[in-house]
């Protein structure tokens, strides 16, 4: 399978950063038995972010593009990069959207990634930005052929908020869940032989990993 990486506006430092470059050392270290080949799309300084990524079967496509504000997003992904795509003589057979939103009238099938709901919670004041936002997500998630959230939540709200269909919403936690643990692992209530103290930056519906 050839598939397509959307890799313009996700390398911020940061989760979305770490989040991806996992998800694609994953896919580059399985090149030898799946025989899949990986095409990103990215700009110079994206190329530098993921340097460690390649090797053989990962080719880079770097683009010049002058901004990273929302409708500097939107021109990429609704216009340039579908136009990138389409010329392609080698088109993917799958392109893979990780930041939310993705092209709405593409002809390659789009695998999207919710990160983020804060833009639903109630704690989160909606203005007209937000709002559009907010839309772009509903009819991302409408378009895709898969929709993968990282909690309950997000996939919960994909299918009663959004209306897309469980069969094609899939969740992915970033971190371990309980059947990742080999069964013969030292289990401790304290990980560390020292006093420390765990402190949680934030406590949201949309943020916690294990619902």
């Amino acid at each position: 399978m050839h598939i397509g990486i959307d890799a313009l506006f996700r390398l911020l430092p940061g989760a979305g950063l770490i989040h991806l470059t996992r998800i694609v050392s994953a896919w580059r270290d399985a090149i030898p038995r799946t025989g899949d080949r990986l095409t990103i799309f990215t700009t110079a300084d994206g190329a530098t972010a993921l340097e460690s990524l390649r090797s053989p079967g990962v080719t880079f496509r770097v683009y010049d593009w002058p901004g990273r504000g929302i409708g500097h997003r939107f021109l990429w992904e609704q216009v340039r990069l579908l136009r990138i795509v389409a010329a392609l003589d080698d088109p993917p057979d799958v392109l893979f959207c990780s930041g939310n939103m993705a092209p709405l009238w593409s002809a390659v099938p789009i695998v999207l990634v919710l990160r983020s709901v804060a833009l639903f919670c109630q704690d989160m004041p909606l203005t007209i930005y937000r709002r559009g936002i907010g839309q772009m997500m509903r009819l991302s998630a409408r378009q895709a052929v898969q929709v993968i959230g990282n909690s309950a939540v997000i996939s919960t709200l994909v299918t009663e908020s959004f209306g897309v269909n469980s069969a094609h919403v899939n969740m992915i936690h970033y971190g371990c869940d309980q059947a990742s643990i080999p069964d013969n692992a030292p289990v401790s209530p304290s990980p560390y032989t020292f006093p420390y103290l765990l402190c949680i930056s934030a406590i949201r519906r949309y943020k916690c990993m294990s619902n």
